[in-house]
């Protein structure tokens, strides 16, 4: 308004800039755990906005990178109050690992990276359950182990050091544990039992923390028991053949003796093992009265117990040669057996032929001469290991014996 009361207007414009500083976090580098109570200090330089603690393996280049951290579970966040005050962002049950911090203010402004880190410890026992159950400690059987967590399981004997994953190691050294590798959580992992001493068993679990966080034992017991250690053929035969051919067993030798002319390429035998055995004719599994053998040569079968152990029978065919049973027997003296530099056949009834086989049938001598009654048959040549002397009389063969070269 002028002096002569003329008035004149005047517009005022007020620009109000936006704010684009960035706040500033702080913290103590620090390590701390995940357990119930532990917590870390942060602090913002602005009155409003929210302080992150973010994963370091998490993405974090924008506000919203770090909301959805948050949200997968990487990382916490608390809102912001008042400037420079401290700020408690719990952390338990967070995830192992390096931590770093940020804030942003009530415009939206992401701060810098916090210049100090946080180290969190994971210190929360994992979890473990497993049946309770009685089971031998034979080759094929496992117990199943279920762990909250990575890492791995064990069963460990009642008495033994319990408290470490070291104590856990030297159980199993001494055959008193058994251990196996989690590679799901929350999914049964099978443990070997075998070879493990009798005795009570509790399963723990240890994770893959730095850590090696280590659970309570099961509540469940697995009673680990002795597996079987008989290994034995108590009877065979070849109950197809018309009389059945019933074999005499003398320790692990068992003679099975036939007609002259019985064909022996693919005979079925039938016999019975111990209790909890298997048989196998070398990867083969045998099964009594239905699996074929070619029994030209003697066959080996082996006998294994539960426990794993195992012991070889040695199956030989011999022909009747229309002599008296007891009169063949007795006609041939092989010696010395086991023989070292030289073997002496000595014989009654005349031979025309002799055939030295060794253990996996391949032919090393063949001696033909009709009318033998005696002959000797160098050996300094042959390797240590066993052998078959196959006997023929007027063309036809008549039986076999085994001869160990030592």
């Amino acid at each position: 308004v002028a002096q002569d009361g003329s008035t004149k207007n005047y517009m005022v414009n007020i620009f109000e800039s936006p704010d684009t500083t960035k706040p500033v976090v702080t913290n103590a580098a620090q390590s701390v755990s995940n357990l119930a109570g532990q917590y870390v200090i942060l602090r913002s330089n602005e009155a409003a906005g929210k302080v992150y603690l973010i994963s370091n393996s998490a993405s974090q280049t924008t506000v919203a990178d770090l909301e959805t951290s948050v949200a997968a579970k990487l990382g916490k966040s608390a809102y912001v109050f008042a400037a420079n005050t401290d700020i408690p962002i719990s952390t338990a049950n967070m995830t192992e690992g390096t931590y770093n911090t940020y804030a942003i203010d009530a415009a939206g402004n992401k701060s810098a990276m916090g210049s100090n880190k946080i180290t969190i410890i994971d210190r929360l026992p994992p979890t473990v359950s497993v049946a309770a159950q009685t089971v031998t400690n034979a080759l094929n059987k496992t117990v199943d182990i279920t762990s909250s967590d990575n890492g791995l399981v064990y069963l460990i004997m009642e008495g033994v050091p319990q408290l470490s994953k070291s104590d856990f190691e030297a159980a199993v050294m001494d055959k008193k544990g058994a251990k196996g590798l989690v590679l799901n959580p929350n999914t049964p992992t099978p443990v070997s039992v075998y070879q493990l001493l009798a005795g009570n068993y509790h399963a723990y679990s240890v994770d893959i923390s730095l850590a090696n966080n280590v659970s309570s034992p099961s509540a469940n017991v697995v009673v680990i028991t002795e597996a079987s250690r008989i290994k034995s053929i108590l009877a065979f035969s070849f109950n197809q053949l018309d009389p059945p051919a019933i074999g005499q067993i003398i320790g692990t030798d068992i003679t099975v003796r036939l007609r002259v002319g019985t064909p022996v390429t693919n005979l079925v035998a039938t016999f019975t093992a111990s209790t909890l055995s298997q048989v196998h004719v070398g990867l083969t599994p045998q099964v009594s009265g239905i699996t074929p053998n070619d029994f030209t040569l003697p066959v080996i079968y082996t006998v294994t117990a539960e426990n794993g152990s195992s012991l070889e029978y040695t199956i030989t065919v011999e022909f009747n040669t229309g002599i008296e049973d007891s009169e063949w027997m007795t006609s041939i003296r092989t010696y010395p057996n086991p023989v070292s530099e030289k073997l002496t056949v000595e014989t009654m009834l005349p031979l025309d032929r002799v055939v030295i086989l060794n253990g996996i049938g391949q032919v090393i001598a063949d001696i033909k001469d009709s009318g033998l009654t005696t002959m000797q048959i160098p050996t300094d040549t042959w390797m240590k290991g066993i052998y078959f002397v196959k006997y023929y009389s007027e063309k036809k063969y008549i039986g076999i014996q085994k001869i160990i070269k030592n």
